[in-house]
C-alpha cells in the first residue's frame, strides 16, 4: 500500500520504481516459477491479489506514460 501511495503521488518515485518494475513483479506477484511467494499461502495470495489491483490502477492512471505498468507490456 505504501508503494501505491508513493506511485500515485510522486512522478520522481514512479520514474525510479519503473526502472525495477520486474523485481516488483517477481516479489509481489510471483512471476517466477522457481521463486514462489513465501508462506503462508493465504498471505501470499493476498499479496498477489493486492499487487494485481494496484497494477491495474496504475495502468488506468499512468499506463500511457509508463508502458511497464501497461497491461499490454508482456505482449
Amino acid at each position: 500500500m505504501l508503494i501505491d501511495e508513493l506511485f500515485m503521488r510522486s512522478k520522481y518515485f514512479r520514474s525510479l520504481f519503473i526502472t525495477d518494475f520486474r523485481s516488483f513483479m517477481e516479489l509481489v506477484i510471483g512471476t517466477r516459477a522457481r521463486k514462489p511467494l513465501p508462506p503462508p499461502p493465504e498471505a501470499a495470495e493476498m499479496l498477489r491479489k493486492k499487487g494485481l489491483e494496484f497494477i491495474e490502477k496504475w495502468n488506468e492512471g499512468h499506463g500511457v506514460h509508463y508502458k511497464q505498468v501497461g497491461l499490454h507490456a508482456n505482449e
